[in-house]
């Protein structure tokens, strides 16, 4: 039997405004909540510690068993890994005030948000994991992409400035075919020093990035609440770097900025839950 024990573990880490998007998930009660996908795979709920959230991801295109290639099952917590095919292939959530970083006009600054994806890159080259932006423009609020060098960068988008403040870690570190996870926080203090230290971080496999480049901007004010759809594997535009060649398994996001310790709490429980448990041995006469 699966062992949902992570989602709980999860969620007990995270506060009122934790999700967990969980591509795949099969139809289940949770605390109350009917969450997972729907009969026809079409969408999947997600997990969330506050009910009245609404977060229902929507496969495109079509259901997810009409996909290029089968999802498969991964550790004890039996774990989805849905794959996807890097040219049309992802899933989309609808803009909704949960989803925007910027929810303060009167002040005109960001909000703090956090997010740990959970993904395998199949081949080389740029390719949107998280987004709520069109890549191939200055038009959209937050991206995480995997860059030509095999880093990872983290942007949020100024529309109105045409600017961006960006987070990248060294190159290299998503190592093809292999299972891992990238995540991000920021404390939503917007202007010049956005991304900052102290103010955003990036890690790999909840390990902090101790020299990232950051890249802020003058112009940079703020985000802005714009109607994009949040979309896992895609930018939703066209483009050889818009899709993501792989599979996406857990994406955990928070209108909060998450401490080191939290992100590495994370990581290590998805780890756990994705590892499949060892074959018990018995000893016995011979």
């Amino acid at each position: 039997m699966p062992d949902y024990s992570y989602i709980g573990e999860m969620l007990g880490i995270l506060g009122a405004t934790g999700t967990l998007i969980i591509p795949g998930l099969p139809a289940l009660n949770w605390n109350g909540q009917a969450v997972g996908e729907n009969g026809a795979s079409t969408t999947v709920t997600a997990v969330k510690n506050a009910s009245g959230l609404s977060a229902v991801a929507t496969y495109a295109p079509g259901s997810r068993k009409a996909f290029t290639k089968s999802t498969y099952y991964k550790g004890r917590g039996a774990i989805p890994l849905v794959r996807l095919n890097g040219t049309t292939e992802y899933l989309t959530i609808p803009d909704e005030a949960y989803w925007e970083a910027n929810n303060n006009p009167t002040t005109n600054t960001d909000v703090a948000f956090s997010y740990l994806v959970w993904f395998i890159q199949n081949s080389s080259g740029r390719q949107m994991l998280f987004s709520k932006s069109l890549a191939q423009s200055t038009n959209g609020e937050y991206q995480l992409e995997i860059q030509t060098d095999a880093s990872a960068e983290a942007r949020l988008r100024d529309f109105s400035a045409a600017v961006s403040a960006v987070l990248i870690t060294p190159a290299s570190k998503v190592i093809y075919g292999r299972l891992m996870s990238v995540g991000f926080t920021y404390n939503g203090i917007g202007g010049a020093t956005a991304v900052s230290a102290g103010n955003a971080e990036i890690f790999t496999n909840g390990v902090q990035e101790s020299a990232p480049t950051r890249t802020n901007s003058a112009s940079y004010v703020a985000m802005e609440n714009l109607t994009h759809a949040v979309r896992v594997g895609s930018s939703g535009d066209a483009g050889g770097f818009a899709f993501l060649n792989g599979a996406v398994s857990l994406v955990v996001f928070e209108r909060a900025a998450w401490t080191a310790a939290q992100v590495t709490r994370l990581h290590a429980i998805g780890r756990e839950a994705l590892t499949p448990l060892p074959l018990a041995r018995f000893a016995g006469r011979r």
